[in-house]
C-alpha cells in the first residue's frame, strides 16, 4: 500500500481506457470502459487505485462500475471520486447498487428512487433478469 501521497482524481482520455479495463480485469470487476463513457480515475503517485464510469443513457447520467483497489477500500477514495464527479457535472446522476450499499450512497447525496426514466427502467429490468438484487438511486447536485 502506498502512503503519504495525495489522491489525484481526473477524467481519463478515451485513448487510456484500456488501462482502466486492465485494472478492472485485475480484480475481476464486471463492466468495461467504452468509448462513449466518461471514465474517472484515482491515482496515488503512478498507481491506479480507483475507477468509475459515467454512462450517457439518453439524456441521463448513470454512474457505473465504481471500484477501489481492495488495499485502499474504506479510506474514503470512492467517496472522493463520487464527489469530484458530482462537482464536475452539477446535475442529476442515477445509479443502481446492491441495497446493502444504501448507507454509503446516502452519505454522498444519493437517495433511493422508485421511478426512473424509461431508458433506465429498461436497463434495471435487464439486470434483474440476471437475478441481481439492485436498488436505484438518484443524486441531485447540491453543493
Amino acid at each position: 500500500m502506498i502512503t503519504g501521497l495525495e489522491l489525484q482524481i481526473s477524467q481519463l482520455e478515451p485513448l487510456k481506457y484500456p488501462l482502466v479495463n486492465k485494472f478492472y480485469d485485475q480484480f475481476r470487476v464486471k463492466g468495461r470502459a467504452k468509448g462513449h463513457d466518461d471514465v474517472w480515475v484515482g491515482y496515488l503517485g503512478y498507481q491506479l487505485i480507483a475507477a468509475c464510469r459515467i454512462q450517457h443513457v439518453a439524456e441521463h447520467l448513470f454512474l457505473s462500475t465504481l471500484f477501489v483497489d481492495p488495499a485502499y477500500q474504506g479510506l474514503g477514495y470512492g467517496r472522493r471520486i463520487i464527489q469530484a464527479i458530482q462537482s464536475s457535472y452539477q446535475t442529476k446522476i442515477y445509479l443502481f447498487a446492491h441495497p446493502d450499499l444504501s448507507p454509503f450512497y446516502a452519505s454522498v447525496g444519493f437517495a433511493a428512487v422508485n421511478t426512473l426514466p424509461d431508458e433506465l427502467t429498461k436497463m434495471l429490468k435487464i439486470y434483474q433478469k440476471h437475478n441481481l438484487s439492485l436498488a436505484s438511486f438518484l443524486s441531485t447536485y447540491s453543493h
